[in-house]
């Protein structure tokens, strides 16, 4: 008597009814991780830019704004006291919203050539919340003006 080797019908539909429930688990966890991923990488983004126009305003001795474009969610361009444009960043995500909070974080922000913002920045009162589905981050300010990433207010 000779055996065959392969699977049976039923075994095959078994192993795909597993494998459909695996699946019916893992998407909506990979969709809460991306929407992490995403609102990560738009911080660093942000806080990269924040930097540069830090430095750049330092290192030219003059002033750096970083303005938004229509709206902070849609991304923002740094550019120095002749508007000439030094950086100019989309976002990548449609549904991404980034608000700015406080009075001095609403349009843009403008570093001079010590480092610091005008008009300063207040400690805890103004920051950018950058949020996708249930995923959330904010960009707070040092008194000085340096950028980090926290907790929300």
């Amino acid at each position: 008597m000779q055996k065959t080797q392969g699977f049976t019908l039923v075994e095959l539909l078994i192993t795909i009814a597993i494998m459909a429930i695996m699946m019916a688990l893992a998407v909506p966890s990979f969709t809460q991780m991306v929407e992490r991923n995403q609102v990560t990488t738009t911080g660093n983004d942000m806080i990269a830019s924040i930097m540069l126009a830090r430095s750049t305003a330092v290192t030219r001795e003059e002033n750096m704004a970083l303005a938004k474009f229509d709206d902070w969610g849609d991304g923002w361009t740094i550019t120095d006291t002749n508007d000439t444009v030094i950086l100019s960043h989309r976002t990548s995500h449609p549904n991404l919203s980034i608000t700015a909070q406080g009075s001095n974080t609403t349009d843009s922000i403008t570093y001079t050539a010590q480092g610091r913002t005008s008009p300063a920045l207040v400690a805890g009162a103004d920051y950018f919340k950058i949020s996708l589905g249930s995923s959330q981050r904010c960009i707070n300010f040092s008194t000085s003006g340096r950028p980090s990433t926290g907790d929300c207010p």
